[in-house]
């Protein structure tokens, strides 16, 4: 009896779990062990019939429960005549249909789009649509600056303008709204900064270049030297204040 090694209830395991090895369930043929799971229990690296490979617990194998990378499932579902997305198609496809649907009802209920995206406007801005009928009308229904509507821009509305010292992102806490503009106008005091100094200095440039006949010494205007000289200040003490303090 000494002679004859003892077979473990690990080895038993060992052996049944080889004999797994070139069988088929369903549509999977088993490749080979290929790891484990968290909970130990063994991974089989199968290969479906359409030629997809998958890691398959070894419990789901024998049980029935997996038969097929997933493509059994979706034939039958085709079959049956079901129209859910998830399982008659694959993944990529039902979100081309999901986006293709998406286009065609804004396409035919224009005007529920166009209702929801203002909401979701007001909503950002902190901003009741009565609220914005008031600053609306109260402009005439135009441009703070430019005066030309919506539509003479090619736009359905004016933008929410906003001071950005108060809310630097795209929207406002509702306290700090300005009054609305035209895109081009609204882009304009954007990209000079919001500040009223770049605004007049160009102001002053544009009349200057409009009288190109007179001398360089006419065409110089003090008051267009003195806020650039106040600009050059006021940005050199920005600079200063937010460099890095010097360690010593």
């Amino acid at each position: 009896m000494g002679d004859n090694p003892k077979v473990t209830r690990k080895d038993r395991r060992l052996v049944k779990t080889l004999q797994l090895a070139g069988k088929r369930f369903g549509r999977w043929v088993v490749v080979g062990i290929n790891g484990r799971t968290k909970r130990l229990a063994t991974l089989w690296s199968c290969k479906c019939d359409c030629g997809t490979i998958k890691n398959v617990p070894g419990s789901s194998l024998v049980k029935g429960t997996s038969q097929s990378c997933g493509c059994l499932r979706r034939e039958w579902a085709i079959a049956q005549g079901i129209r859910r997305r998830a399982i008659a198609m694959p993944v990529e496809e039902a979100k081309r249909l999901a986006v293709k649907r998406a286009r065609q009802f804004r396409e035919d209920h224009p005007g529920y789009m166009h209702a929801h995206d203002r909401l979701a406007t007001f909503r950002a801005h902190h901003i009741t649509p009565e609220a914005h009928q008031i600053l609306f009308e109260s402009q005439g229904g135009r441009c703070a600056i430019c005066g030309r509507t919506a539509e003479q821009t090619n736009r359905r509305y004016l933008d929410i303008d906003h001071d950005h010292s108060c809310c630097p992102g795209s929207y406002s806490c509702g306290k700090c709204i300005r009054g609305l503009l035209c895109r081009a106008c609204n882009h304009g005091i954007g990209l000079l900064q919001d500040n009223a100094k770049i605004l007049k200095s160009a102001t002053l440039y544009l009349e200057r270049c409009q009288n190109p006949g007179a001398s360089e010494t006419e065409r110089r205007i003090p008051e267009r030297e003195k806020l650039q000289s106040e600009l050059h200040g006021d940005m050199q003490s920005a600079a200063e204040m937010t460099a890095p303090a010097k360690i010593n």
